[in-house]
């Protein structure tokens, strides 16, 4: 059947009836009249709305009762007003649960056993008040997000907050942000660039492991403290920029980017711990500042 598109709507489906109840799920073998089916392709919520607007989506999309049309498009998301950090994780939550256990792969011709997202979402927070970090685990394993934008005012990315986020592809980062915690990042493997802002002072453990996408970063001089293994397997990474006071390079920094071939080390380093770039078989050289006392 073809595909219809129509400005400013997702298509769903052809149903078989006008009430658009019967999804229309096999061949068409006679002359059949059938419906189409549309959802908006844009929303705004509040924070006390977001929650039930987007059960309302999900409820369009759903058919045979725990069955769930996938949607191969994108819808944007914006939520305004007053909004904490314990909203924003209820609303997370609701986002995550919607998602297709197993489902047939026509390209391979085989059934996957692993999660696919019902539907990709960007979501835009960029004018919500009062959220002043994201809570640890917020997004943690969310398959439906694709972009996100923070707003003003949010200072802190907790551990873990976006881990696993596998198709989140881009994040607008607040020039209020100070921390980016363990993990934050860990597993967003569709995530090529991000900016940092000048005056984030702390990159957790594996803050950014795994992002296998990721080809560049540029961390400002405000960054201070850098945790083990931050850039650990990413794979694509070639260009890097290091905050200049930065006195230690933790252990596994840069375990296994197996395309950077060069970097430059501070002068402020004194201390290169284990692993550092270990499995970095394209680096060509590097220069060991004079005032590294351990290596």
């Amino acid at each position: 059947l073809p595909t219809p598109t129509k400005e400013n709507y997702c298509f769903v489906g052809w149903y078989e009836d006008k009430e658009l109840k019967n999804l229309c799920t096999g061949r068409i073998s006679e002359t059949t009249t059938l419906y189409a089916k549309w959802i908006s392709k844009s929303y705004t919520a509040t924070p006390e709305t977001a929650i039930s607007v987007m059960e309302n989506i999900y409820s369009q999309l759903q058919y045979e009762n725990s069955k769930y049309v996938v949607i191969d498009d994108f819808v944007d998301f914006k939520i305004e007003g007053i909004l904490d950090k314990e909203m924003l994780a209820a609303f997370a939550k609701t986002i995550s649960k919607i998602k297709e256990e197993s489902f047939y792969d026509e390209n391979e011709n085989e059934w996957k056993n692993e999660y696919r997202p019902i539907l990709k979402i960007k979501l835009d927070l960029a004018k919500v008040e009062g959220l002043t970090d994201i809570k640890e685990d917020s997004f943690k394993d969310c398959l439906n997000i694709i972009e996100i934008k923070l707003s003003q005012g949010v200072s802190s990315i907790n551990n873990n907050a976006f881990s696993g986020c596998e198709n989140l592809s881009s994040v607008e980062i607040p020039a209020s942000l100070t921390h980016i915690g363990d993990s934050a990042f860990e597993r967003c493997v569709s995530l090529c660039s991000i900016v940092i802002p000048d005056g984030v002072n702390f990159v957790g453990e594996s803050a950014f492991a795994n992002c296998s996408e990721l080809t560049s970063i540029k961390l400002p001089d405000s960054v201070l403290t850098i945790g083990s293994s931050a850039f650990k397997e990413c794979k694509k990474l070639t260009n890097v920029t290091l905050p200049k006071w930065i006195e230690i390079l933790p252990s596994s920094i840069f375990s296994n980017c197996s395309v950077l071939k060069s970097i430059s080390i501070p002068n402020a380093v004194e201390n290169i711990e284990d692993n550092a770039f270990f499995g970095c078989i394209a680096l060509e050289s590097i220069v060991i500042p004079e005032n590294v006392i351990t290596l």
